[in-house]
């Protein structure tokens, strides 16, 4: 009676362990069909998670009294930008639109203060580059390059 207590029992594990090792195989055999492309995958969490486009109307408030800034600044120089490969990315600077990197190259009057790379309307990776510099323009340095993908980029521009 013993014995074959002990072969029953052996009988159940054998099952048992058949069973997990089954499903084992299965779970594996699903996951490397959900997972056909890690890298995309990675890609489209760090999209979503990463900072989401920035949404501005483009306006610089005014204060009661105050002046505008792009009618009160001089202007300091000018920059010429040139995007790769060119794109639809519009160039702001005080609410105003300078000129876009259509064509590629442009070439720009600044003002000291913020210049706005509009490029939401993207839908790849556009590299900015600062070509060329004259004026009185400190800042941004020559050949400085900025990504936009589907946002806004800033320019600091300092005398």
């Amino acid at each position: 009676m013993r014995g074959n207590l002990s072969r029953r029992m052996q009988t159940i594990e054998k099952r048992v362990m058949r069973i997990v090792v089954c499903a084992l195989l299965v779970l594996t055999v699903v996951q490397i069909g959900r997972a056909r492309d890690p890298l995309e995958f990675y890609l489209a969490v760090a999209k979503k998670v990463e900072s989401a486009a920035m949404e501005t109307d483009l306006a610089y408030p005014v204060a009661a009294g105050a002046q505008d800034p792009a009618q009160t600044a001089p202007v300091l120089g000018t920059l010429t930008l040139r995007a790769q490969p060119a794109a639809d990315v519009r160039i702001w600077q005080h609410d105003k639109l300078l000129g876009t990197l259509r064509q590629g190259d442009v070439t720009v009057q600044v003002q000291a203060g913020p210049v706005l790379l509009d490029g939401r309307s993207l839908a790849g990776v556009v590299n900015v580059q600062v070509i060329r510099i004259s004026g009185a323009v400190m800042q941004p340095t020559l050949y400085q390059n900025l990504m936009i993908q589907g946002n806004i980029q800033t320019l600091l521009v300092t005398p």
